[in-house]
């Protein structure tokens, strides 16, 4: 789900900015790890402004929950628009049916009406699809985040793995 936050938020200190979320998400403050491009985790001391184009389309803030709780309706995978293109639908479709087979002036000005009613269900449903495809990019790009963040603490960890590995091997030999 994609949403965008008041400038006040997106201006001041990265706890401002999970209170705004946490108000939008219901996902609470200390359940929240936000993250930017690139893996980096943001600090909720330090300003949102302090890490470089962070909230903007092109480097977005991306939401984790620590704990992942699905309540029923929590998440909506289908908004009041596809509900709204829906009935739309149906509503086109009885008054097709409804019309006359005979070629009248009035079944005529009625199918004219109703093609008027299509391209506006229509150009609804191009507005519904781009926003979908535009979530769906922002959806990949957070999953990119998430996985460069993941390698990251893969790697730190290796490295004071292989550390505190060495650490030991010389404590060990120190004792013999």
């Amino acid at each position: 789900m994609m949403f965008g936050v008041e400038v006040g938020a997106a201006l001041g200190p990265v706890a401002g900015l999970q209170k705004e979320v946490a108000s939008t998400t219901r996902v609470a403050v200390e359940e929240q790890v936000l993250l930017v491009s690139g893996g980096q985790v943001l600090d909720s001391e330090k300003p949102l402004a302090s890490y470089s184009g962070a909230g903007t389309e092109a480097n977005p803030v991306f939401l984790v929950s620590r704990n992942v709780r699905l309540e029923p309706g929590a998440l909506p995978f289908e908004g009041d628009e596809a509900a709204e293109l829906k009935v739309g639908l149906r509503e086109l479709e009885a008054q097709l049916e409804s019309l006359s087979p005979a070629p009248t002036f009035e079944s005529l000005k009625r199918l004219s009406g109703l093609a008027k009613s299509a391209a506006g269900n229509a150009e609804k449903a191009v507005t519904v699809a781009s926003r979908l495809v535009q979530e769906q990019h922002f959806l990949h790009q957070g999953w990119n985040t998430l996985v460069a963040n993941l390698s990251d603490v893969s790697a730190s960890s290796e490295k004071r793995m292989q550390k505190l590995t060495e650490s030991l091997g010389k404590f060990a030999g120190q004792k013999d």
